[in-house]
């Protein structure tokens, strides 16, 4: 996708069409990170408390 992007912003600059793909791979990326619960490990990497609406999402989320 990358490639993808990369070439039509240099063959037509930014336009809508690109713009659209490059937000929806960051957001691909984005929604990915949370679902794999990385939001979450980050914390804990930081030694900081997980909100509990953020646990509670995560909980439903995954069914537990």
């Amino acid at each position: 996708m990358g490639i993808l992007i990369g070439k039509g912003v240099e063959e037509s600059d930014w336009n809508k069409v690109t713009k659209v793909m490059m937000a929806a791979i960051v957001l691909l990326f984005v929604l990915s990170g949370f679902f794999r619960g990385f939001d979450v490990k980050l914390l804990q990497s930081f030694q900081l408390g997980i909100p509990g609406w953020l646990d509670m999402i995560h909980n439903s989320l995954s069914g537990k």
